[in-house]
């Protein structure tokens, strides 16, 4: 509305949201990059500035100023914030993808891959016992009485649904979180940071296969519609890899962006992504997941894939992530951990989460030669979670799986291992002991 003639410019407006969305961004902006400040300082990865900021806003703590939510953040604005996040998410997912190079995986298969697996395994096991415990307190919490005195029990959603959504999101390492700590720290080339990197990036596949599988259990309307959609996600698979990446490479070489991509093939690039992620949406799938495997089919070995991350990354993490956790941060009531029961929940599953990884990775990591300290050292830098686990846990949330209550309890154990993991391993694997390290293999 227009302040002269005295209409309110940041009213909830469907033809015309942008004045509210503006004011909406840059509060999500500015916030996220304040709190990022001091915890940098503390040397905590930028997510955790992100998901801090998102709960700030939410009910819990700006929620609390009487009006705040109603004017800044009112109900018909969220699926235009919504509607960015996910764009920013198939953008992301896509660039997660160009990241993950197979033929990298493959060099160190048989180190990466036995940590990888064994860091899925175990904690995924483990979290079956917390996902029991858990359901039973989210069923409790589905029971009310009425009243007149009465009983009345909504019903519960499918225990394996349940069991994917907190399993997953336990098990799963954040394989771009995980690869900016190795990077901050300067830990790529070492022999920790390049065999974690290579299992996260495994791990991570797996990952979205299993979200995959959970998203259509989720969308199935029939016992047999999951298999359906599997096989509608495995026929898209091969139109990729035989259709549509051959087109791609044709592109790149008569748009010479081989080293450097032009815009005519940065165009062509994003419209193969977005058609992707429309036709894994239409079969019952996650777009974000149509954008991850285009991003796995550009090929790493020229400039195309670098030049792709340079263009779209600092537009994808500083604008359009920030606004994703806010939307999640909406939605999380921290207030709900207001009692011992709670956070000894919350305990509970971190402790399972971490256990389990550092029992699976440090175990594998050292039956494959190597010492205490660097394998207890990938168990901790395993143990980080990002932006994956937060899709999971909103899908969940979303669709009714898991409770507002078992929602914060999943966040706050994502946000409690991604903070402890930067400190341990500096303790545990200082540049010195790197040196060390090296001297001793090289006289072997």
């Amino acid at each position: 509305g227009n302040i002269l003639s005295g209409e309110n410019p940041i009213v909830v407006s469907l033809s015309d949201p942008l004045p509210l969305f503006i004011v909406q961004t840059v509060i999500i902006l500015s916030l996220c990059y304040l709190i990022n400040i001091f915890m940098h300082r503390i040397r905590q990865p930028k997510v955790v500035s992100e998901v801090i900021s998102g709960i700030v806003l939410g009910p819990s703590i700006l929620g609390q100023i009487p009006g705040f939510n109603n004017i800044i953040f009112p109900t018909q604005s969220i699926p235009f914030l919504t509607l960015v996040a996910n764009l920013g998410l198939v953008l992301f997912l896509f660039l997660v993808g160009l990241e993950l190079d197979p033929k990298l995986i493959l060099k160190r298969a048989k180190h990466a891959l036995g940590i990888s697996i064994a860091g899925l395994l175990i904690p995924f096991l483990l979290s079956c016992g917390a996902s029991v415990v858990l359901y039973r307190d989210f069923e409790k919490s589905l029971t009310t009485t009425a009243a007149d005195g009465s009983t009345v029990s909504k019903e519960a959603p499918p225990f394996g649904q349940f069991l994917l959504t907190c399993g997953v999101a336990m098990s799963l390492t954040a394989f771009p979180v995980l690869a900016r700590i190795l990077a901050e720290k300067q830990l790529l080339s070492t022999t920790v940071g390049f065999i974690t990197v290579c299992a996260a990036a495994a791990g991570d596949i797996l990952g979205w296969v299993m979200l995959a599988l959970l998203v259509s259990l989720i969308n199935a309307t029939t016992p047999i519609m999951p298999l359906y959609v599997v096989l509608m996600g495995i026929a898209w698979c091969v139109i990729l890899v035989y259709a549509v990446r051959p087109l791609l490479l044709s592109l790149v070489r008569l748009t010479h962006s081989e080293e450097e991509p032009s815009q005519k093939m940065i165009a062509a690039t994003l419209v193969i992504v977005l058609t992707s992620a429309f036709v894994t949406n239409i079969i019952g799938i996650h777009a974000i997941f149509g954008g991850f495997l285009v991003g796995l089919l550009i090929p790493h070995d020229s400039g195309f894939a670098e030049g792709l991350t340079r263009r779209l990354e600092d537009l994808v993490g500083v604008y359009f992530l920030p606004i994703f956790f806010a939307c999640s941060g909406l939605k999380t009531d921290v207030a709900l951990l207001n009692n011992g029961q709670t956070w000894g929940l919350v305990i509970m599953v971190s402790v399972l989460s971490c256990f389990g990884k550092m029992l699976g990775c440090s175990t594998a990591a050292r039956a494959n030669g190597m010492t205490w300290r660097e394998a207890f050292s990938i168990g901790f830098l395993m143990n980080c979670k990002g932006l994956v686990e937060y899709i999971i846990l909103n899908i969940g949330h979303d669709a009714g799986v898991i409770s507002d209550r078992v929602f914060v309890i999943m966040i706050s154990m994502c946000l409690i291992l991604t903070m402890i993991s930067t400190p341990f391993v500096g303790y545990l694997y200082p540049v010195s002991y790197q040196k060390e390290m090296e001297v001793k293999r090289e006289a072997e």
